[in-house]
């Protein structure tokens, strides 16, 4: 097909089947070749051969068999059947019953069995073979060719026609494939124009990204510096904080002194207690045992026994005053402690407050500037990303109609220009590939690295805003702790005034004339004075009289009330602290201590 084509015309002559098959002739016609013509596959332009020209019918002359070819056979094979059954019921038996070897046994009745059967096929065979019946099987035979020949002279005819058909096709797409190779080579002019201009975009992109990577370095400075800045904030808050806490370890260490120093001094005052009523159990025992062994002296030793009760009453008073005094003493020590503390408490407190505040503020100026820089980051993000937005897609829409134009035509001309196009177009789309990929690799690199640089500062932000909310968690810790004491001191300050106001108002139900000495003395700041003379003027009688009083005065009965609860609500408040079995001891043998009992045991005996 290379050097054109060839196209044989065949005909078929007269035959005479009756003769010879080898009559036959054809007249072949030869075509002249056309040059430079491109293979063409027939099935693109030939019509399909619906209906074929007129061919004879086989069975219009198609001869018919002899009937007396089928009776014979029929009666060949009835003979063959009844020679097999005539063989295997007389004669099988008989050989059988000769005494002979196997083998030779088998061999002879095969051969006696087959020798007829052979016979019969081989007459059928010269019957078959006769002059009638090849004059009829040659006569067919020849009709079945005569058929074919007709039929296949038909299809050359369709295919001559096809062919032609083809031939005119196939200038009008030469036409149109020289027409859209000018058309591409315009195409390529233009595609190499965009390449131009892809390139210039390209440069363009790339110092706009030399710019933006020359500004990280400056912005990672200034991350750096703040980063450092805010470190050494941090630190000196932190060196603060620790002076602080032991500013707070040294004045706790300062209240349990005080703590112990209370707790030594209500020990001492029990023990004294403890001595005055044993010397009180000695006094009445030493009294009744005179009693008993100089009854009939007691006129006689009675004023001297009642001049050695009022005297070792008297001692008694004396060191029950002593031994108040000096609780008193020690009360205002300790007062004066916990205001002088808690004053200092209030000045490191108004310090702690003012270095926080020194540390908001250097916070907050690190937050602008971090909040600054972290816009300028965004800025440089977003303008990176805006030139990515807009480069990329014209690079891409570039290529894309580059590729589509080198596709269509590649699909119009792809034979005709095999050597243009393919070239052409890898060309254009590797130099696009290779700008875009170094774009976007650039505008990749130049967001990674930014985007590092922020993670890190702000990384480093966290954990140094951390580290100063931890150091404020602890002082504010520490803050409310020094809060809780110095509130429960101001606490227990207004019960104990409370409780000595009351003193007064109860102090009128035994004794409406106040001496002006217990007057002056509470004037001078000793509020313990009623306290201490209504410990002193209780007994059983003003219990009885307390008891009285508490049923018929409604007045009297809610100062009582309202004293036994200041009391309890003091005594309940100090217990809830550390340590603070020796104060209620303490609290219990004041002298407020000594009245609340009494209050409350005369209402007890009211109740019963």
């Amino acid at each position: 097909m290379s050097g054109g084509s060839t196209i044989v015309d065949l005909r078929v002559s007269d035959v005479d089947f009756g003769v010879s098959p080898a009559a036959e002739s054809a007249d072949r016609a030869v075509v002249t070749p056309v040059d430079d013509a491109e293979p063409l596959e027939l099935e693109q332009y030939a019509e399909p051969i619906d209906e074929p020209g007129p061919a004879l019918e086989l069975d219009e002359y198609e001869v018919p068999s002899s009937i007396a070819g089928k009776v014979w056979g029929t009666v060949l094979i009835l003979l063959a059947l009844g020679w097999i059954g005539f063989f295997g019921y007389f004669a099988a038996p008989i050989f059988l019953a000769v005494p002979q070897p196997l083998a030779i046994s088998i061999t002879s009745t095969l051969g006696l069995i087959t020798m007829p059967l052979i016979l019969l096929g081989v007459v059928w065979l010269i019957a078959r073979r006769s002059s009638k019946a090849e004059a009829r099987r040659f006569n067919a035979t020849a009709l079945s060719m005569r058929v074919e020949a007709e039929h296949l002279q038909n299809v050359i005819a369709a295919m001559t026609n096809t062919i032609e058909a083809n031939r005119l096709a196939l200038g009008d797409q030469i036409t149109s494939m020289m027409a859209a190779a000018s058309g591409m080579a315009e195409q390529i002019a233009n595609a190499h124009d965009q390449a131009a201009a892809l390139d210039a975009a390209a440069r363009t992109a790339e110092d706009k990204l030399n710019v933006l990577l020359a500004t990280l370095p400056k912005a990672h400075a200034d991350t750096d510096s703040l980063a450092a800045k805010i470190e050494a904030t941090g630190l000196t808050a932190s060196e603060r904080a620790a002076a602080l806490d032991a500013q707070i370890v040294a004045l706790t260490e300062r209240g349990k002194e005080a703590d112990a120093l209370t707790s030594g001094a209500a020990e001492r005052l029990a023990a004294n207690i403890a001595r005055m009523e044993a010397t009180s159990e000695t006094a009445g025992a030493r009294l009744e045992s005179v009693t008993a062994t100089m009854s009939e002296t007691v006129d006689g030793l009675l004023d001297r026994t009642a001049s050695a009760v009022d005297e070792a009453r008297k001692g008694i008073t004396t060191q029950g005053d002593a031994m108040l005094a000096m609780l008193s003493a020690n009360q205002a020590s300790l007062d004066r402690t916990a205001t002088d503390s808690a004053s200092a408490l209030a000045d490191r407190i108004a310090e702690i407050e003012a270095v926080v505040n020194r540390v908001s503020e250097v916070l907050n100026n690190g937050q602008a500037q971090v909040d600054a820089l972290t816009q300028s980051i965004q800025d440089s993000h977003g303008s990176a990303e805006r030139f990515a937005g807009e480069a990329a897609p014209q690079l891409l829409d570039s290529l894309m109609r580059i590729r589509d134009t080198a596709n269509a035509a590649a699909d119009h001309a792809r034979e005709a220009i095999e050597r243009i196009v393919p070239d052409a177009g890898t060309a254009i789309e590797a130099a696009g590939k290779e700008a875009l990929e170094k774009s976007l690799a650039a505008i990749a690199d130049a967001q990674t690295a930014a985007a590092a640089s922020a993670t890190e500062a702000s990384d480093k932000l966290n954990e140094q805003m951390r580290a100063i909310a931890d150091a404020s968690g602890h002082i504010e810790a520490r803050l409310a702790d020094t809060s809780d004491a110095d509130g429960f001191a101001r606490r227990v300050s207004l019960l104990i005034e409370s409780l000595q106001s009351a003193a007064i108002d109860l102090s009128a139900i035994y004794a409406a004339d106040v001496p002006d000495k217990s007057w002056a003395a509470y004037l001078r700041g000793d509020r313990g004075a009623f306290s201490r003379r209504a410990v002193k003027l209780v007994g059983p009688g003003e219990l009885r009289a307390i008891a009285q009083a508490y049923e018929n005065d409604y007045t009297m009965r809610d100062h009582i009330n309202r004293y036994i609860h200041d009391f309890e609500a003091m005594l309940r408040a100090v217990l809830a602290q550390r340590d603070s079995a020796p104060i209620g001891v303490t609290l219990l043998s004041s002298d407020m201590g000594k009245l609340y009992v009494a209050l409350a045991q005369a209402i007890e005996r009211l109740r019963t």
